[in-house]
């Protein structure tokens, strides 16, 4: 929502500096003036020294050497953000406490017509019953029961060059920096029932990897650094790869077993 937010003269750029104001309304601004690039410069440019930057900077990423490009956001952003979205962290995190376990047992269900023969009902046959069978089956857990393993998602954001273009428009940018404040506010201390990842695409790349599973990030100091990878992300060329993060999302929460999975992709990008 930002119907009716007006830039203040106090939101304006500081030098060297990409602010994010929050309103009443959760409103967002990139205050980052966008650039186009000189042909005649970029055609100057050699191919093979960015293919080779690019791949150094991936390089880094997987050694866990490094973050994503991190934007220089104001260092009371996170806490903005948070407060913006306050009620609806409170609101997920009851509906989260109340979550079943999903993962379903496989037990003998008896009295089948079907099936293997039940010992115990071989009496029952002879006198003519057909329910004397029985088979293996997925029972439903009993209403509060234990998770034996967490449930397991993976939120995949859309960084690409356009999120930022068109984000002094409809705060498309600032949305996704919101869902991912709900998320690691939402989720955190809930380690024992859900397991979550999150990773960006953009026209550099399908995956790029910002929280990892099993390593959700606990202070604030961290979970500005996810705000800031998300921002600084959109620094890149122009491209899509929403399809190919889809496919990789998939593969990474089926890595491991779960009492159930969740991908989450969100993209600007029209795919129909």
């Amino acid at each position: 929502p930002t119907d009716g937010y007006k830039a203040k003269e106090s939101d304006k750029k500081k030098e060297g500096m990409n602010e994010v104001v929050v309103d009443e309304k959760l409103s967002f601004v990139k205050d980052v003036k966008m650039e186009k690039r000189d042909d005649e410069l970029a055609a100057k440019v050699v191919e093979e020294a960015k293919q080779r930057a690019l791949e150094l900077a991936q390089k880094k990423l997987l050694e866990g050497s490094d973050r994503p490009s991190l934007a220089n956001l104001d260092a009371g952003a996170y806490a903005r953000l948070r407060d913006a979205v306050k009620n609806e962290i409170r609101t997920l995190r009851a509906l989260l406490e109340t979550v079943e376990a999903k993962e379903k047992e496989r037990v003998w269900v008896t009295n089948q017509t079907v099936g293997d023969l039940d010992d115990s009902r071989l009496v029952d046959g002879a006198t003519g019953e057909t329910t004397i069978f029985k088979r293996r089956a997925a029972a439903t857990p009993p209403p509060g029961a234990a998770q034996k393993h967490p449930k397991r998602l993976l939120f995949s954001f859309d960084v690409s060059a356009s999120m930022a273009r068109f984000d002094p428009e409809d705060r498309r940018l600032a949305r996704s920096a919101a869902v991912a404040v709900l998320i690691m506010e939402g989720f955190a201390n809930f380690q024992h029932k859900y397991d979550y990842s999150i990773i960006a695409h953009n026209g550099d790349s399908p995956c790029i990897e910002i929280v990892q599973f099993g390593c959700p990030p606990r202070t604030e100091l961290d979970k500005f650094a996810v705000i800031k990878a998300i921002y600084g992300g959109t620094s890149c060329r122009t491209g899509d790869n929403t399809l190919g993060s889809a496919k990789i999302a998939v593969e990474k929460v089926l890595e491991r077993e779960a009492d159930d999975y969740f991908v989450v992709l969100l993209s600007d990008a029209n795919v129909t």
